[in-house]
């Protein structure tokens, strides 16, 4: 049920039976619209005392007074009730009211709360989630719960308060409010949040805690940006760098393998020698479940990236790991990712991802590599993910141009058809 946001009290009468000129006094009680509810005052009166008009007793008499204080302290202490039922952020509806004025508790899904929802929804489905991923959705959850410090004044708050207001008020909340605050989350950054509390909602609709989806109304606002890729030039000019310590070199090295093979850090830092097979022709394949989506990726591993690891595998921590590669922090790669970019003159901050990026584009698609075949490849669910890396650049629409003022030449030169100058 959605957050309360109307509520109606009207004083009627009903007839008392076998007393056809007698009357009791009801207040009939409306929340949002919803079925109304009646509570008998239990007094009666004469029919023709009362006003319909006024909600009152008509008339000066002692009993006429102390049933029209009666009625307004009954209005009274309905509103109070609903006013500390709006207040508590939970579901309620119009039988809620009546239960609490006659003295009673009111018992439901009180811990269906939101910072329960995701706290079950990391429990049961966090497993299924790559580390890096599950990290992201615990900076979800600190958004979540510090927006609710801020606009409810609480530690948490029922379900129901998940809706299109809500949703709008945290999209602008976040970029305000980042949990660094050196580290502002930028406008796509807030949308992918934004994605992660719907995942959520979409699981709590199912597990029947929300009723309806919060989101069904609701799109995101997106910057759209250019997917960052190094250029054939720039590959070469990390290849050739010659660099001062093995580990800057180690990182150059997994940088370059990514670049070759398209796999993500995670996939890249599991690798193992069971991955891999050569085929009767003498190719090498890697075949394995990318860590992130689970989808089946079989990649040929080209030259380069052969090269690369025969380089590592016999390597003593490698060995003890039982990997490929030996163990490094993606804090590591990071710090050496920016010298890296600095000695290759890289105009943009390099990451990990980045080689990924330029495995789909300027290895593959720009190649020639069909985009199903790379889909499968990058291990994407949807061909859609892959199509955000075919926009293409100067040098691509040059290279795929080359040639046509020739052709458009050629055509030119070519004579009119008869039956053009006969008309």
């Amino acid at each position: 049920m959605n957050a309360q946001n109307s509520f109606g009290i009207d004083f009627i009468v009903r007839n008392v039976k076998g007393a056809k000129d007698l009357a009791v006094v009801y207040a009939r009680i409306t929340v949002n619209g919803g079925e109304p509810v009646e509570i008998s005052l239990k007094d009666k009166i004469q029919k023709d005392q009362w006003n319909s008009e006024s909600e009152k007793v008509n008339g000066k008499s002692e009993a006429a007074k102390l049933l029209n204080n009666h009625i307004a302290n009954v209005r009274f202490n309905l509103k109070r009730i609903y006013k500390d039922l709006v207040d508590k952020c939970e579901p309620f509806e119009a039988e809620d009211i009546k239960t609490i004025y006659n003295g009673k508790q009111v018992v439901k899904n009180k811990d269906h709360t939101v910072m329960a929802l995701v706290k079950l929804h990391k429990l049961h489905e966090g497993k299924n989630l790559a580390p890096g991923t599950l990290k992201n959705y615990g900076a979800t959850a600190t958004y979540l719960q510090n927006f609710i410090k801020y606009k409810f004044n609480r530690e948490d708050v029922h379900v129901s308060v998940l809706d299109f207001p809500f949703i709008k008020e945290l999209e602008t909340y976040i970029p305000l409010h980042p949990i660094k605050k050196h580290d502002k989350c930028t406008t796509n950054g807030t949308a992918k949040h934004l994605e992660r509390l719907k995942q959520m909602a979409s699981w709590g609709k199912k597990m029947k805690w929300l009723n309806e989806d919060p989101f069904v109304d609701f799109t995101p606002f997106r910057i759209k940006t250019k997917v960052k890729k190094l250029k054939w030039h720039q590959i070469v000019a990390l290849e050739k760098l010659l660099l001062a310590t093995p580990q800057l070199a180690y990182v150059r090295d997994l940088f370059i393998f990514s670049c070759y093979t398209g796999f993500a850090y995670s996939d890249v830092m599991a690798l193992t020698i069971d991955n891999f097979d050569i085929t009767p022709s003498g190719k090498f394949w890697c075949n394995l479940y990318r860590q992130k989506s689970e989808e089946f990726t079989a990649v040929p591993i080209l030259p380069t990236a052969v090269t690369i690891i025969k380089r590592y595998k016999d390597n003593p921590r490698a060995v003890a790991n039982g990997t490929v590669f030996p163990p490094i922090t993606n804090q590591e790669i990071n710090r050496c990712l920016k010298i890296l970019q600095e000695l290759a003159a890289i105009p943009f901050t390099l990451t990990f991802h980045i080689a990924r990026h330029t495995f789909a584009s300027t290895i593959a698609l720009k190649m020639g590599v069909a985009i199903k075949v790379v889909q499968m490849m990058m291990g994407h669910a949807k061909i859609t993910t892959t199509e955000g890396y075919t926009e293409a650049d100067e040098e691509w629409i040059e290279e795929e141009t080359k040639g046509l003022e020739d052709k458009i030449m050629e055509r030119k030169q070519l004579p009119f058809p008869m039956k053009v100058l006969k008309k």
